[in-house]
């Protein structure tokens, strides 16, 4: 199980480009900067084409991190039905998985992990914008994890959309983040 609170956390989010993978490790590593001496994010992807696979991985730790290379992390946010089997064998034994539920079907492979089915796109798509599937996800990471307050990852969208040609999706991405930590909720309640 992922330790609520603890002060090393390694997460792994893939997804199809323009999904939002990129800018979901950005956001996090923004709003851990707030609570973490040290933050990495290491993407991976292809610049070559939108729809194809990619992924990030992102530290936060109040210790020295040695290596932006996590063979096997703590966790994983699985938004592509293609990347699900690779990020499940690679998650540490107690780790756990959130998946978007809407994009990838099936059941887990491992019984030594936790699995975590959130509807990200449906509930996305009922906010208004599926595209806020990767905040959905994030607020469900943020509630299991306790990583950090809600509230520093509210303020770190709010930052990144104010003034932007994104400004109009705002409220939209923050009623997101709460609907996924309000689904996460559930689970332990």
């Amino acid at each position: 199980m992922v330790h609520r609170g603890h002060s090393y956390h390694e997460l792994m989010i893939g997804g199809m480009g323009g999904r939002g993978v990129l800018m979901a490790g950005q956001l996090l590593v923004e709003a851990g900067a707030s609570t973490y001496e040290h933050v990495l994010m290491f993407p991976n992807y292809s610049g070559a084409m939108r729809g194809t696979d990619s992924e990030c991985t992102v530290i936060l730790s109040h210790h020295e991190i040695w290596s932006p290379v996590v063979l096997h992390p703590q966790a994983v946010m699985v938004m592509s039905r293609a990347l699900r089997g690779p990020f499940e064998e690679r998650l540490t034994s107690g780790g756990a998985v959130l998946v978007d539920s809407t994009l990838v079907d099936g059941e887990a492979s491992r019984s030594d992990v936790e699995t975590f089915y959130i509807p990200a796109t449906r509930v996305a798509q009922g906010l208004g914008s599926a595209l806020a599937a990767n905040l959905v996800l994030l607020g469900a990471y943020v509630e299991l994890t306790g990583v950090f307050p809600i509230e520093y990852l509210e303020g770190a969208v709010e930052r990144m959309m104010v003034g932007g040609r994104r400004e109009s999706l705002l409220t939209t991405n923050l009623k997101a983040l709460r609907e996924g930590a309000r689904l996460m909720a559930k689970y332990h309640g």
